[in-house]
Parts: structure tokens; C-alpha cells; sequence
């Protein structure tokens, strides 16, 4: 039951119903605590997952900050200093700090969760990608043009390395460029990365025989890609995502925490 409650929370948080899964991390919460104890990994790991749709609901990230130092202090016991988990809760933090504007704080976390997944699994690994595109975001708010499109690019050649071009994964790196390229007005840029992202979509999601046309598409993309320039690209090029299927796809955080079998019934569902 625990476990069943657990995938229903992330699928829930997924798709952004974010009510009906922080009511459900609270019970998962609570059966934790009664299940393994406060100090386990499984209790840090609920609680610090409760922070997406808590913040989706107009939550503050100083209450955000408590529960991931209490997911952190947890995982900090379990697994030491030096471990990779260990970074992630740092990484989360960092991205936190990125939303309280200490920007210095921020940062200090995000080269230690570097500096630790170099260390431990290298630096051609997922998690090194995951850190680097997180902290290319932080230097995007904070306006650090160079920083992050390096760190941007750094990820992306990781994934790219890792799992080829046509992995899901790298939507994420792709949305990334898109949403920056458009912010700095490097308008050939975001072109470029755009129809990538499209090209990549169309070769990834499951097809469900539902047949969008191009205003579809548009208000499909809009949603994903909340900004105005990309309009002009579909203008000049109006047929060439006429036909797309579109279906769900691998939410690669949502994924990670459940089991093969549950990834196959997602897929067949």
C-alpha cells in the first residue's frame, strides 16, 4: 500500500495536480515514520519530494529550506559526506537558495555537488549532467550569460555521450536552451535548439494515435515552452510539424523511483 501510494503521489506531481499529491506524500509521510522511523532514507526522501507540489500550491521556500535540510542532515548520516545522494540533497538545496536570491549560498552548494559526483561516479555520469544543468539555470537568473550556456552545454554533451541523441533526456537540456536563447534574444540559436527539441519529440513520445495539427502543435509547444519567439520559427516553416503523434513521455525523476514493472504499465497505459 505504502508503495502504491508513493508512485500515485509522483504521477500525480507529474502531471501537477499538486493538492492531491501533497495530501498524498503527508500520508506517505506518516506511514514512513510509522513503517521504517524519522531516521530513515525513505522518510528524507518523502519529505523531500512533498517540496515540488507544496511549492505548487504557494508554499515558501523557507519552509522548503527546512524540509530539504531535514532530507540532507538524513542522507548526510546514511551515506557520509562524500557520496553522490548526498550531493543530490545539496543540488536541491542550491536550487532552493537560487529561489531565496542568495545567490552565494546557491552556488557554494552547487561546485560542492560537483566537486563530490567528480569525485565519487565522475564526471560523465547522469547525476554530473543533472547538477550542471541545474546550475546553468542559476547562472541564467542571475544573468551570468558565458556561465550558463557553458554549463548548458556541458550537460547536454554528457546526456548526448550517455544515451545518444535521441534519448528523452535530452528534451530537458533542449527546453533548457530554448527557454534561454530566448531570454538572451539569441534568436538563430533558439531556432536551432527548437527544432531539435520537435525532431526529438516526435521520435520519443509513445504514439497514441492522436494526430495534432499545427495550431495543436502550437498550443501544445506553448505549454512546454512558455515563450513568444518560437512563433516566428512555425511561420516560416509552416508544414513541416503539420502531422506529430503525441503521448506521454518518460518523466525521468518520476521513473527513477518506480519499479520496471510500473514503468511498463505506464508505457502500456
Amino acid at each position: 500500500y505504502f508503495t502504491f501510494l508513493v508512485n500515485k503521489a509522483y504521477i500525480k506531481s507529474s502531471l501537477g495536480q499538486h493538492k492531491i499529491a501533497l495530501d498524498l506524500y503527508d500520508e506517505c509521510i506518516g506511514l514512513a515514520k510509522d513503517l521504517y522511523g524519522r531516521e530513515s532514507e525513505i522518510y528524507g526522501t518523502m519529505i523531500s519530494n512533498s517540496v515540488y507540489p507544496m511549492l505548487g500550491l504557494g508554499g515558501n521556500y523557507k519552509n522548503a529550506e527546512k524540509l530539504l535540510l531535514i532530507d540532507y542532515e538524513i542522507t548526510k548520516k546514511h551515506y557520509g559526506d562524500n557520496h553522490q545522494k548526498t550531493a543530490m540533497c545539496l543540488t536541491r538545496l542550491a536550487t532552493n537558495y537560487t529561489s531565496l536570491k542568495d545567490d552565494k549560498k546557491a552556488l557554494d552548494y552547487y561546485l560542492t555537488a560537483l566537486e563530490i559526483v567528480s569525485n565519487t561516479i565522475g564526471k560523465n555520469s547522469n547525476d554530473y549532467a543533472i547538477i550542471c544543468s541545474s546550475l546553468g539555470t542559476h547562472y541564467a537568473q542571475t544573468k551570468d550569460f558565458i556561465n550558463a550556456e557553458k554549463y548548458y552545454l556541458i550537460s547536454y554533451n554528457i546526456r548526448l555521450l550517455l544515451f545518444g541523441k535521441s534519448n528523452s533526456l535530452n528534451l530537458i537540456n533542449l527546453k533548457n536552451f530554448v527557454d534561454f536563447y530566448s531570454e538572451f534574444e539569441k534568436t538563430e540559436n533558439q531556432k536551432t535548439y527548437l527544432l531539435e527539441y520537435l525532431d526529438l519529440l516526435k521520435r520519443n513520445l509513445l504514439e497514441m494515435n492522436i494526430n495534432f495539427s499545427q495550431n495543436e502543435l502550437l498550443s501544445y509547444t506553448k505549454k512546454i515552452l512558455p515563450n513568444n519567439t518560437y512563433l516566428s520559427i512555425f511561420n516560416k516553416q509552416p508544414n513541416k510539424y503539420s502531422e506529430i503523434n503525441i503521448g506521454c513521455y518518460e518523466n525521468e525523476l518520476l521513473l527513477k523511483n518506480l519499479s520496471l514493472r510500473n514503468q511498463q504499465r505506464i508505457k502500456n497505459s
